[in-house]
């Protein structure tokens, strides 16, 4: 195969490869791209599945003390009946109680055989034995509140919800039931304060798979089977928790909260739609599918470029060989200085670049002894560039690998000095061929490069002072709030100037540190959080409170759209913790960590103390909390998301973002 193939193969399997490695680029920025779309969604869902849960939460507390007050009066009735027997008026006994009759329809006593023996109605010859709730009792002698499935009463004709209990013999032998009516409406979520979005469905479902109580957009239903669904299952692993399916009554796909009621049969169900909960991201998902097929097409196009590319190189390349004297032209007329060399030491070539950049002529060097007697006249340099060349271009030669550039000093003819790298390619591999040698003249670019040096020092220099005076820009701002606190009596003024002076410091630390640093791109997050952890501890502890500072900190470098945010989220936390986590002269610790997590790829920030613990109604101030709000927008910068434990533990998860490279 002769040099032309070989280079016409070679030229074939580059072109394959830029093919190939569009074609994976492609594939990872489509995957990358469905990538986030999932991540989104299953950010989208869960932060609804939250929402949801604190609504099932309340549900669940409301029912729970709703169905214990009605199984109360039950109760009262039942041991009525043992301790009485019949009463003289349910009705009289039920205001006795002062049973609130708004949802409560009738209230029956029913003796074993289903036959009235009291009622709140006039109807007294309805028999109940046929009922599902009186077969249970009367099959089972387990003494438990039953919450029948929806029926439509007898007397009213509307649906109710039975409440019913067994009624027993001095004995122990069934004696009937005692059976409360309940309108299911009462069953249904009441929230004034909370608003709900459209199409959320709010459940109250039995154990049996039949729906006591189902709210939709204000509307009411009852008695709907959800045994077809996963819910049940999911019930028998874990009472609390979330479910992604599909509603059995709707064939709609939606994000469930989950919360089985303490001590009865029952589940609140908090359902969304999740094609609501993902409706907002619609936009930003189109812009990624169109940024994925814009960037594919664009590599697609690339390496269809880069093909030909290659196609004209080899053919341009073999139309070079075939032709010495067009090939001697071009290197002639090439801006770049270059020489042909036998290898019997003679030069056969200057072109017109070479001449003019170093002033000789091909009669004045004829060989390449009169040239290295002219271009190196300081012998032992001389004597290294000749030993270097030979060597350099003997093992290109017996590797088949290219002529390593090497950077030399040449002498020119006017005297002048001027620095190029030089490199040389063989024709052929012909043992008589030519040597291709260009001498790269790069003594304007070195020059540029040490002006670029000394400019680069005297920006890094400007840099320092810029931050030096940020800093104390930023001690002066501080020093002047602290005044400003001292001139007020009101607590609240000298609480808010306290906390931004505290904020001031921590920006104050960070551009100390870089000014200190050997970096402008990034900084040892851990060293910069010591330090700031420390200043705020002993800003903010009081002189007799027996408070100790725990810190547990690696060391990892950050940029500054890292550093900045965790170092204000420190002294919010610190803050914090010290203001209310300890009451008078209470002693205990603060820890502060800064960790990396299992994989490694992310990392930890936590503050957390042995103080009080958090509030019962911790929830609902923070809705009304500055500083609370301040530091769940600045983990959200940092790349992660508060977390709050109910140890007091304030941590954030994030991914430490690498500084990009420069060049």
């Amino acid at each position: 195969m002769n040099p032309i193939q070989r280079l016409a193969a070679a030229t074939s399997r580059q072109g394959q490869i830029a093919l190939l490695i569009c074609t994976v680029l492609c594939a990872a920025i489509w995957a990358f791209t469905l990538n986030r779309i999932a991540l989104d969604r299953e950010k989208a869902i869960a932060a609804q599945l939250v929402s949801n849960a604190v609504l099932a939460q309340t549900q669940e507390g409301r029912l729970s003390n709703a169905l214990q007050v009605f199984d109360q009066i039950l109760l009262v009735l039942r041991d009525d009946f043992t301790s009485h027997g019949k009463p003289p008026s349910l009705n009289r006994r039920l205001q006795a109680l002062q049973v609130d009759r708004t949802f409560v329809g009738n209230v029956t006593l029913m003796d074993a055989s289903g036959d009235v023996i009291a009622t709140t109605t006039d109807d007294t010859k309805v028999n109940y034995a046929d009922r599902e709730y009186f077969k249970d009792h009367a099959a089972d002698s387990m003494d438990r509140l039953l919450i029948g499935k929806p029926i439509i009463g007898r007397i009213t004709g509307r649906s109710i919800v039975s409440l019913t209990r067994r009624l027993y013999h001095p004995d122990g032998a069934f004696a009937g039931v005692v059976f409360l009516a309940l309108d299911p409406v009462f069953l249904a979520p009441k929230y004034s304060n909370v608003e709900i979005a459209k199409d959320t469905t709010i459940t109250l479902v039995g154990l049996d798979g039949i729906v006591r109580v189902r709210q939709i957009n204000g509307v009411n239903s009852f008695g709907e089977d959800v045994r077809a669904g996963p819910l049940l299952q999911q019930v028998q692993q874990a009472e609390t928790g979330n479910l992604v399916s599909v509603t059995p009554i709707d064939g709609r796909r939606r994000a469930t909260s989950y919360r089985k009621l303490a001590n009865y049969p029952m589940v609140v169900l908090v359902g969304s739609p999740v094609e609501q909960v993902t409706d907002a991201l619609k936009g930003n998902e189109r812009f990624l599918m169109l940024t994925a097929g814009v960037g594919s097409l664009f590599l697609m196009a690339l390496a269809f470029a880069i093909t030909r590319a290659f196609t004209r190189s080899r053919d341009q390349v073999a139309l070079a060989q075939t032709n010495a004297e067009r090939m001697r032209a071009i290197i002639d007329a090439s801006p770049v200085p270059m020489a042909l060399n036998h290898p019997s030491g003679r030069i056969t070539f200057l072109n017109r670049s070479f001449v003019e950049t170093y002033g000789y002529t091909m009669e004045e060097v004829a060989t390449l002894e009169q040239w290295w007697q002219s271009a190196y006249p300081e012998p032992s340099y001389r004597d290294w560039v000749i030993r270097t060349w030979g060597e350099t271009l003997q093992r290109a030669e017996n590797t088949g690998t290219p002529f390593a550039p090497m950077e030399i000093r040449v002498r020119c003819k006017d005297g002048s000095e001027k620095i190029a790298v030089a490199s040389a390619a063989r024709y052929s591999p012909d043992a008589d061929a030519e040597h291709l040698v260009v001498l790269f003249d790069i003594t304007q670019r070195q020059l540029a490069e040490q002006a670029i040096q000394t400019s680069l020092l005297e920006k890094e220099a400007l840099l320092k002072e810029v931050h030096h005076r940020v800093k104390n820009n930023l001690q002066i701002i501080s020093s002047l709030i602290r005044l400003e606190s001292g001139r007020s009596n009101q607590p609240e003024v000298q609480s808010v100037l306290s906390d931004m002076q505290g904020r001031i410091r921590s920006m104050a630390l960070l551009h100390e540190s870089l000014y200190r640093g050997q970096s402008f791109a990034q900084i040892d997050l851990g060293q910069y959080i010591r330090q700031l952890a420390v200043q705020v501890f002993k800003a903010n502890l009081s002189k007799t409170a027996p408070v100790e500072l725990q810190l547990d900190i690696a060391p990892v470098s950050a940029t500054l759209d890292q550093a900045i945010p965790c170092g204000l989220l420190a002294n919010e936390l610190i803050t914090n913790a010290l203001k209310h986590g300890f009451t008078g002269d209470q002693s205990g610790k603060v820890v502060v960590q800064l960790l990396a997590l299992e994989d490694s790829a992310r990392w930890r920030f936590s503050v957390s103390d042995s103080g009080v613990g958090l509030p019962a109604d911790f929830e609902v101030r923070r809705q009304g909390s500055l500083g609370l709000q301040l530091a769940s927008g600045l983990a959200q910068q940092m790349g992660g998301e508060l977390h709050i434990g109910p140890d007091a533990t304030f941590s954030v998860d994030f991914k430490i973002v690498k500084p990009a490279a420069s060049g």
